[in-house]
């Protein structure tokens, strides 16, 4: 086959039809077929000198070796994570790094692995017993570096695309295992191997970051830029900084596993706490509806519900709608803001906020509101934490007080309000500091590559969470229509 032959070309083989039409088939066979075979054997050569040579001769060396090792490899003392995490790091990241980059300071082996690592010592005790494509392997692993890479596109069971958040270097790598697991936008602790035309990694923790840890690692490429005076490679990251880049990942992977839940707040920067607060209706449900109706914000709102009332067909055992206040302190833009909501029964009223701040309100403006026809029964609240804590245990919260269970999200006017919410917060996006941009706009991150670059870490972000979405759903992000208005490329 000629390498420079196109699809529209008369094909070689001197059929004189087009080349995508004859032998293009047959010869990408042919080529996936010898890429397949190169894959297969750097991964057999991979497994053979793993399995066959240098456990066994871990083994013979003295004893307190892996332990030495393992202590050199956690390099936090204080690192608190699961038996289970740690068996998994033990196995796709210990073992590679023992016996790829490893050094230890010589005393340990009886001064006979000093500034090698034991790949290497054993390349030079027992080289007669590696094939020269062993021997090849065992040079160019040695040779390379562990560092943070961001997948850019996941073939579910072929290959990853990922980019060196370090080097700036780009990989197609054939996972076939991986690839199921991780999702564009996952950041990843790895090492990638080159060799005859492959691309493979030996040696990745099993624990993807999320990627709004991105930042942090391109902060910390500047501090290593600053403090080596020059740019970066794969040396510097392989033998100067490798204590620190391991370091930065268990720091991340500790944050990931250990964090206290962050505190939320609402829009008028109030913490979020779930309450809701009962009163006790001594009058009639269409006198408390028609009295509180202006909490809704409409015009004819006590129109709407007199003439609801006198409809024969209507249900007047319930009666809900959202309590509105004009305007958003935090975005000015917002027409109103959605307090809490209202349900309204036969003998009770419920108000349903999200801060203990909007229950004070609550409980004063109904009073205020119905006088003596309500009389205050009680507030509960939980927190954001203990939801989400009898969320995971599979607890089911029941309130025997309300009939029905309203999911407030899909009620008409709410879901209106929150789309009107979320159209302004994109229209205002662009002229918007934002901390992923080093507190620069869109708009003027767009115009240097190093803010494009922080723009396209942000967009992975938002790509992450897309995949979690539906297209219809609310929070779900149209990436494309904010690169176009940024008159950046789109994917």
């Amino acid at each position: 086959m000629k390498k420079d032959i196109g699809r529209n070309d008369l094909c070689y083989c001197g059929s004189k039809i087009k080349y995508k039409k004859c032998c293009l088939s047959k010869d990408s066979m042919a080529s996936n077929a010898v890429i397949d075979f190169k894959w297969h054997k750097i991964r057999q050569t991979e497994g053979a000198i793993i399995e066959k040579h240098l456990t066994p001769f871990v083994q013979s060396l003295p004893k307190d070796i892996l332990e030495m090792a393992w202590n050199d490899f956690i390099v936090e003392d204080e690192l608190i994570l699961d038996a289970q995490i740690y068996d998994g790091l033990r196995y796709n990241f210990f073992i590679p790094w023992l016996y790829f980059d490893w050094v230890s300071d010589g005393h340990a082996l009886n001064n006979t692995c000093n500034n090698i690592t034991i790949s290497q010592l054993y390349l030079q005790l027992h080289a007669k017993n590696l094939s020269e494509y062993e021997k090849e392997f065992i040079h160019a692993i040695n040779k390379t570096h562990f560092s943070f890479y961001i997948v850019l596109e996941a073939i579910s069971g072929q290959s990853l695309t990922i980019k060196d958040l370090l080097l700036d270097t780009m990989y197609t790598v054939k996972e076939k295992s991986a690839s199921q697991a991780l999702i564009t936008g996952h950041i990843i602790f790895a090492r990638v191997l080159e060799m005859d035309t492959q691309c493979i990694m030996v040696g990745m923790s099993p624990y993807a970051l999320t990627p709004n840890k991105s930042k942090i690692v391109l902060d910390f490429k500047k501090t290593l830029k600053n403090k080596a005076r020059k740019p970066l490679d794969s040396t510097m990251l392989r033998n100067t900084y490798s204590f620190e880049l391991r370091y930065l990942y268990f720091d991340l992977l500790d944050e990931s596993f250990n964090a206290p839940h962050p505190q939320l707040y609402n829009t008028d920067d109030e913490p979020i706490n779930m309450c809701e607060v009962h009163f006790a209706l001594h009058t009639t449900t269409e006198i408390a509806c028609v009295a509180l109706a202006p909490l809704m914000l409409e015009p004819d709102a006590q129109t709407q519900f007199k003439r609801e009332l006198k409809d024969k067909n209507a249900p007047k055992d319930v009666f809900s709608f959202p309590w509105l206040e004009k305007g958003n302190k935090l975005h000015k833009s917002w027409d109103n803001t959605v307090k809490g909501h209202i349900t309204i029964k036969a003998d009770n009223i419920i108000i349903e906020v999200n801060s203990q701040r909007r229950a004070e309100q609550a409980r004063e403006l109904v009073e205020r509101i119905m006088r003596d026809k309500v009389s205050y029964q009680s507030t509960r609240t939980q927190s954001i934490e203990s939801l989400a804590q009898k969320k995971t245990l599979g607890h089911k919260t029941k309130d025997h007080s309300r009939e029905q269970d309203i999911n407030l999200n899909e009620l008409p006017e709410i879901r209106e309000q929150m789309c009107q919410q979320i159209q302004a917060h994109w229209d205002n996006w662009f002229e918007q500091k934002i901390p992923a941009l080093d507190n620069k706009t869109p708009v003027q991150a767009a115009k240097t590559k190093a803010g494009r670059e922080l723009l396209e870490l942000l967009f992975l972000q938002y790509e992450f969470a897309n995949q979690r979405l539906t297209k219809d759903d609310l929070n779900h992000v149209d990436i494309d229509l904010l690169r176009s208005k940024l008159s950046l490329e789109t994917t």
